[in-house]
């Protein structure tokens, strides 16, 4: 049987100005851990997953799928999200998911939904790269409560390695 190895495969004619080039490899992190934040600072949601780029020049386009849910005993809530390399922030959702309501007898809201994050970072090196999701309520009173993963919803994380 023969086997064929490489670390970059590049087209006949080259890649387009601009572009990148081909998948070398994909890794997958997924939980179902919930994890609650109530104080409005950013809290890890257990989305994590590591990657060991093959060259230096490559690419890490990160997907991430965040389920989660926002309460507060008032008339309005949001949460932000924060994607991070190791320890440096590489793409922070501010006000990520924001819900309003009008003043009622029971001013409490509950929602739940879905967010996504796509980034293509350039980490520049071949040492294993830790990508983690943080999240935060924006609000601390009145209940005020945000939830990720909340009964076994999952959060999934999608590291591809691509050429330079």
């Amino acid at each position: 049987m023969s086997e064929l190895r490489t670390n970059r495969i590049i087209p006949r004619d080259g890649l387009p100005s601009g572009s990148a080039g081909g998948v070398i490899q994909m890794v997958f992190g997924s939980t179902t851990t919930d994890v609650t934040n109530t104080n409005g600072n950013y809290t890890d949601t257990t989305i994590t997953a590591t990657i060991t780029p093959t060259r230096s020049d490559s690419k890490i386009m990160v997907i991430v799928s965040i389920q989660w849910l926002l309460y507060r005993e008032s008339t309005e809530i949001s949460g932000s999200f924060k994607l991070l390399r190791g320890s440096t922030n590489i793409s922070e959702h501010a006000n990520a998911v924001h819900i309003e309501a009008g003043t009622t007898s029971q001013s409490r809201i509950i929602s739940e939904g879905g967010y996504m994050i796509q980034r293509l970072d350039t980490p520049a090196t071949t040492s294993a790269t830790t990508y983690k999701v943080q999240f935060k309520t924006d609000y601390t009173a009145n209940g005020s409560q945000m939830i990720v993963n909340r009964n076994n919803a999952p959060g999934c994380i999608t590291l591809m390695e691509v050429s330079g």
